[in-house]
């Protein structure tokens, strides 16, 4: 855009920059990084940042943007789209009827607590891989008691999620990284505790309200709640599922919500999220096959997360995608399917190249992606591994692309080119 009409293109000071500013163009740091995009907010700490670093002058085509941005969600807008008939969506899915799995809401009544639950004892001390074992846990047991009609623990259920709200603040990449490692064996469990941390950060860079930024990692903890009453040989088929099996599975999102909102009272805002989250803007979602207006923002976001999360999660039918092959589906699908503002924004926030992406540089060397650069998704932060001779380094040495002109990524490493190499 600066190259077609250079000079449309006016100066701004570092100095003068506000936390929260926006403008109605992109705003650009030099011809190769981006500082941030159309309407989204300017933050303290890249201002700091820039002017550390002696970059006092920005450029950009737009105008400052006066009014104060607006939530990312608002709970009376979001339930609005809760006004449905649980009974008649599963007469669609399940046309011969499932009076098993059908419920009267005036007849509903407290579910009974479980006699076996445990609670965590919150006053062990934990480090960051205690914390992110012990949520993968505590879902574990929540989705036991779904899955044998027990009340879940409310209380339980918020401290987790206001958990890692604070480790997504204080200790994101770290936490990113832990998610990367390891087998997923609870694959439901482990999917919602990732898409949660996920939904923290996204959040965060919404800058949603502390009740909206609970309400929503709430709901993304809980987003698969409903796979609790699927048959178990769904689970472990390795073949293309039957159109029978499909109607199964495009009936999740509806029991979520049901667990959620009719049998466990939370708010139907957090059970929008396990309902929406396989809906499309272009209405070939499920399991309503509502378009763009009428999804919750809540759902729109969460569609984003649970695709990318599931590509990078290993299942009993396929090996993971590496983050950054997912990254590239999920932007190759967004047309028609995601809400491009939403989508800019994880992309932002996530990276291009994910944080656990081996990548190879233009002088050979192997680095592991250990910090997303939300003004520059291409150009993340690195632990150099190897050498351009292929020789590993055996100190920290760290290199942020962002400020690097002479280094750039040419590819990221499948997993048979990280085995040879590790």
């Amino acid at each position: 855009m600066a190259d077609e009409n250079p000079t449309a293109m006016r100066k701004l000071r570092t100095a003068d920059l506000k936390d929260g500013m926006r403008f109605t163009n992109t705003v650009f740091i030099d011809k190769r990084n981006i500082l941030v995009g159309p309407n989204a907010p300017v933050k303290q700490k890249d201002i700091e940042r820039l002017l550390k670093w002696g970059i006092n002058e920005l450029e950009t085509e737009g105008e400052l943007i006066p009014d104060e941005p607006a939530s990312a969600h608002s709970e009376s807008d979001d339930d609005k789209h809760a006004g449905f008939d649980i009974n008649a969506e599963l007469d669609k899915l399940h046309p011969q009827g499932a009076a098993d799995a059908k419920s009267d809401p005036k007849k509903q009544q407290a579910l009974p607590k479980s006699p076996t639950y445990v609670k965590r004892n919150i006053n062990i001390a934990r480090s960051l891989k205690g914390f992110y074992q012990s949520w993968l846990d505590d879902l574990e047991q929540l989705h036991t008691l779904a899955a044998n009609d027990f009340a879940l623990d409310k209380e339980e259920s918020t401290r987790i999620a206001q958990e890692i709200i604070e480790k997504v603040h204080s200790d994101k990449n770290e936490l990113v990284g832990l998610m990367r490692k390891g087998k997923k064996k609870n694959y439901a469990g482990v999917h919602g505790v990732n898409v949660a941390v996920y939904a923290a950060m996204v959040g965060g860079s919404l800058e949603m309200p502390p009740k909206d930024m609970l309400n929503f990692v709430l709901g993304c903890l809980y987003i698969d709640i409903g796979m609790v009453k699927m048959p178990l040989h769904i689970f472990s088929k390795e073949t293309k599922l039957n159109p029978a099996e499909l109607r199964e599975i495009h009936s999740h999102p509806i029991y979520g919500y049901q667990i959620l909102v009719q049998k466990n009272n939370f708010p139907s805002i957090i059970g929008l999220v396990a309902m929406e989250h396989h809906e499309r803007m272009n209405a070939q979602g499920y399991p309503r096959k509502l378009n763009g207006p009428q999804i919750s923002s809540f759902g729109r976001i969460a569609a984003i997360i649970d695709t990318f999360e599931a590509m990078t999660s290993q299942r009993s039918y396929r090996e993971e995608y590496i983050s950054h092959e997912a990254m590239r589906t999920v932007v190759a699908l967004s047309q028609g399917n995601f809400d491009k503002q939403y989508l800019t924004t994880f992309l932002r926030e996530i990276g291009v190249y994910p944080v656990g992406t081996f990548v190879r540089l233009n002088n050979n060397a192997i680095a592991l992606v250990v910090a997303a650069d939300p003004t520059s998704p291409m150009r993340p932060e690195l632990k150099i591994l190897f050498d351009e001779f292929g020789d590993p380094i055996n100190h920290t040495e760290m290199i942020w692309l962002a400020q690097t002109s002479d280094l750039e990524i040419t590819k990221a490493l499948n997993e048979k080119e990280r085995q040879v190499l590790l």
